[in-house]
């Protein structure tokens, strides 16, 4: 037996996977999209995919508003999923920002 149970973020990607032509995205860092993938990846025994934000330390301060943007637009653009699954890492959940409060209050 080997849990997936490492944090709530890794979750997420994990139950996103679950729905059919879903791409998960992580608004966050690469390093976190990198180590969901990896964890994934060892406990299937398969590839796991999962984009992200590709947030820096600019973009954590100012919220990231356009690095998630960006991303939703290349990820329609390279994967056309039916569904992106959009979740936090635990950064932004320290920052206390949502994406949809972001998204919504700015369309």
């Amino acid at each position: 037996m080997n849990p997936a149970k490492a944090c709530q973020p890794l979750g997420a990607v994990f139950a996103s996977q679950g729905y059919e032509a879903t791409m998960p995205f992580v608004h966050g860092s690469q390093g976190c999209v990198a180590y969901y993938r990896s964890h994934l990846s060892r406990h299937f025994k398969e590839p796991s995919s999962c984009v992200s934000s590709s947030m820096t330390e600019d973009a954590a301060v100012v919220g990231g508003l356009n690095n998630m943007v960006d991303g939703l637009a290349n990820t329609k653009a390279l994967y056309n999923p039916k569904m992106i699954a959009v979740s936090t890492t635990c950064m932004r959940a320290l920052l206390n920002t949502e994406p949809c409060d972001m998204l919504i209050g700015n369309s």
